[in-house]
């Protein structure tokens, strides 16, 4: 029996995927069709998936042309295709002329079991287009500002500044963080004691601080180095997966980080992103400035945190090329917790001589300012399921936009989308430039 593959999302089930899958039938015996699992639909964009997997899988199977329907829960179809060693592999129109490391992979995969690849024809459909088109987005996202956004920039316009990203050369410094969550389900109340107990579920660890910093740039940039490669603070959050909930945090005891000394080659980057967590790796002024001196491009966040909660602050940095630094940041900074927000952002400017800068809001968005011009960008976020490394994110995608001299709302737009597909994820997962890419042709067109 010949057997066809062919791999999907299928989230708004259109003409396209029915013609596309009515060819695809018609090459074999017998028609297999993956459907994407709902975690892998989600990086599509805002409100995604529409319908759940199990809902896709049951409209795709009751097509006539379609023998076999299964969800796939792997990013690509190279398991499936070793599995069930098909004949053809077959894509959509779209992908003929695309050059993607994935479909490579997959016609490798392919031709190894004794298969090859094909593509079907005819017009071009998106799901993408026609969510966006026919109001099946998510309700909370800012809909009047993103009308007007559009009449400026279109995502073709957005997605040039990313291309043109994609070639700088990018480098990383800030103390590396492990970043472990236990997974705990509650047992009751202690019968002794007034608490209470919590039983290990699972665990999982992810690369924090500078190194999810660096994965997260790579969503932009394609030569990106992580400068400081060392042992790892160790910060272990107990979580109620079922809900997100962190219970508690522990840390390890007289956490240490050797100051960063390797100051030598910093100007070989187009833009280097300083992460400074206020754990050692930059201990004082001078280690500071030196950076400050050595970098041409200097990307800059001075983070507050339960361990360094007032004492690392901007006051440590003389200047900057783009600063990103959430609220309290910039008030500690700038020793002002009552005055105008949208003031203060002027000041990284005035006193920090940032070209671009921006402070980060949360679910208020951000204010990005273009010399003392400050604007505001709303939130994009559709959910919230772990807020943990949101700036992190914005910091990583937008600091090559910013060396750029990209537009001030070109630059929060994008870390606004970097940080919504952030907080989406449970633990410190990176952005993904497939993500990224996505969600701006899904907010605009």
């Amino acid at each position: 029996m010949r057997t066809i593959l062919s791999v999907g999302c299928f989230d708004m089930l259109h003409p396209g995927h029915i013609e596309h899958l009515r060819q695809a039938g018609a090459m074999g015996d017998q028609l297999v069709v993956g459907v994407a699992s709902d975690y892998w639909a989600a990086q599509k964009g805002p409100g995604r998936p529409v319908f759940t997997d199990f809902q896709r899988v049951e409209m795709v199977r009751a097509l006539r042309c379609v023998d076999v329907a299964i969800i796939n829960v792997k990013p690509n179809a190279i398991d499936m295709i070793t599995e069930l060693r098909p004949a053809l592999y077959v894509k959509g129109p779209d992908y003929a002329d695309r050059k993607d490391g994935t479909l490579e992979l997959e016609r490798q995969a392919v031709r190894r079991v004794g298969g090859d690849i094909a593509f079907t024809t005819g017009p071009v459909w998106h799901s993408t287009d026609l969510i966006r088109e026919n109001g099946s987005l998510p309700s909370n996202l800012p809909f009047e500002w993103l009308a007007d956004f559009n009449q400026r920039y279109s995502a073709s316009t957005i997605l040039e500044w990313l291309a043109k990203a994609q070639g700088l050369n990018v480098g990383v410094i800030g103390e590396r963080i492990i970043d472990e969550y236990v997974y705990v389900e509650p047992e009751g109340r202690s019968a002794k004691d007034s608490h209470i107990v919590w039983r290990e579920v699972g665990s999982e660890e992810w690369q924090g601080g500078g190194a999810v910093v660096a994965e997260h740039a790579r969503a932009v940039s394609d030569q990106v180095t992580y400068i400081n490669d060392g042992d790892g603070i160790r910060k272990r959050r107990y979580v109620h997966k079922p809900f997100g909930q962190k219970v508690y945090a522990t840390l390890p005891n007289g956490i240490s980080v050797p100051p960063f000394v390797e100051y030598h080659r910093l100007d070989d980057y187009d833009t280097l992103i300083v992460v400074d967590y206020g754990h050692g790796l930059i201990p004082d002024r001078a280690a500071a400035e030196t950076l400050t001196r050595e970098g041409n491009h200097l990307a800059l966040n001075v983070q507050a945190n339960s361990l360094n909660w007032g004492f690392n602050t901007l006051r440590k940095w003389e200047r900057a090329n783009y600063i990103v630094v959430n609220e309290m940041e910039l008030r500690l900074g700038q020793d002002q917790p009552y005055a105008d927000i949208s003031y203060l952002a002027a000041q990284l400017y005035e006193e920090w001589e940032a070209a671009r800068g921006a402070v980060t809001l949360g679910h208020k968005g951000c204010l990005v300012n273009s010399g003392n011009i400050v604007t505001h960008i709303p939130a994009f976020a559709d959910k919230v399921v772990d807020r943990m490394g949101a700036g992190d994110a914005f910091l990583a995608c937008t600091a090559p936009l910013a060396f750029l001299g990209a537009p001030a709302e070109v630059i929060g737009f994008v870390g606004n989308i970097a940080a919504a597909i952030k907080i989406g994820k449970l633990g410190n997962q990176p952005v993904t430039r497939k993500e990224l890419h996505s969600w701006v042709k899904t907010l605009i067109a």
